[in-house]
């Protein structure tokens, strides 16, 4: 058959790489705030220390306040995999939490109080603006002054000409008066207000109005169906190797695996979970287009399901390319034939 032909399968009870149980460097509860049967962090130090601490990366979702109408790069909040929220309660790093205010249409409390938060950040930014300038103004006040100097000589100069006809030479500097502290006077005196509209918008890198809304313990009951329970069975079996996981789906399977930091490292593995039943039968057809797309993507294509102990058992497939070189070659001959 053209799928057995073309793929190569190995049963190990270890995971795609080291075995060494691995657990997080640093024991510290973070608040994952639940919304809509979605796990969510809204703290970037939750974010970071998620991250290097406890192999965590979930996604950004949240859009730039400077730059809202695009999704290439995204912000706060961080949403993580359900796998991961779970692993965080049952190893003690995290507690879900519901945030009441998140589910409900906006108070007026909470209006008055973003309301206040613009104008502030409003006026902070007119002073500051008016402070730099200033200082700007005193750094080129040498510059400006000389200048207006050389700009009143020649005035005088052309004005002399056209009441006597001829250049005088009297002493003209002396009537230039202007000094430093009139230029530093005289340009602030110019300074206008930042406009409303085009004040900066303020990045924060944790939910500014957290401490005002009203936390509430929220239950989490993920996994609750056989294909959700092999999905974490799997995600803990390969965390606890010391590797990092992130969504898969673009790639067709569940999780995509990393040896290191998935911002330093590319997935080496592509993990789809199916039961124990499918991973002895499988569909030829899905086999050969998920080893495609793994082969093309420079990964393996791993199939993973949990035994009658409920151990995890992995099935790694590869695509033989001298299979397809084979395949190929007959296709030219049989051209050359026709």
């Amino acid at each position: 058959m053209e799928a057995q032909n073309s793929t190569k399968s190995t049963t190990k009870e270890e995971g795609p790489s080291s075995p060494s149980k691995v657990a997080c460097t640093e024991t510290r509860k973070v608040q994952v705030a639940v919304n809509h049967g979605q796990g969510y962090i809204w703290d970037v130090s939750d974010v970071w220390h998620l991250w290097r601490n406890c192999r965590m990366v979930g996604c950004l979702v949240g859009s730039l306040p400077r730059h809202p109408h695009q999704s290439c790069t995204l912000g706060l909040p961080l949403r993580l995999l359900p796998e991961e929220v779970t692993l965080l309660v049952e190893e003690g790093l995290g507690e879900t939490v519901r945030y009441k205010e998140m589910e409900e249409k906006p108070s007026q409390t909470l209006k008055d109080t973003f309301s206040e938060c613009r104008e502030r950040c409003y006026k902070e930014q007119v002073q500051e603006a008016a402070i730099q300038r200033r200082e700007q103004v005193k750094r080129m006040a040498d510059k400006i002054l000389e200048g207006k100097r050389k700009k009143f000589l020649i005035k005088q100069k052309e004005k002399n000409e056209e009441v006597n006809g001829s250049e005088t030479n009297g002493s003209v500097e002396e009537e230039f008066t202007l000094t430093r502290e009139d230029v530093i006077q005289e340009e602030e005196a110019k300074l206008q207000p930042l406009p409303q509209h085009l004040q900066i918008v303020e990045v924060f890198t944790r939910h500014p109005l957290l401490d005002q809304l009203t936390t509430e313990r929220c239950p989490w009951p993920y996994p609750t169906t056989q294909e959700e329970r092999v999905r974490y069975k799997v995600f803990c079996d390969l965390w606890h190797q010391g590797h990092y996981l992130t969504s898969g789906i673009k790639f067709g399977g569940n999780f995509l695996v990393y040896a290191g930091d998935p911002h330093l490292y590319h997935a080496h593995a592509i993990v789809r979970c199916v039961r124990e039943q499918q991973l002895r039968q499988g569909g030829e057809v899905d086999l050969v287009a998920a080893t495609r797309v793994a082969a093309s993507t420079k990964k393996t294509f791993v199939l993973a399901s949990l035994d009658n102990d409920g151990q995890v058992l992995y099935r790694s497939y590869h695509w033989f390319e001298e299979v397809e070189e084979e395949e190929e070659e007959n296709m030219d001959e049989n051209d050359e034939e026709l």
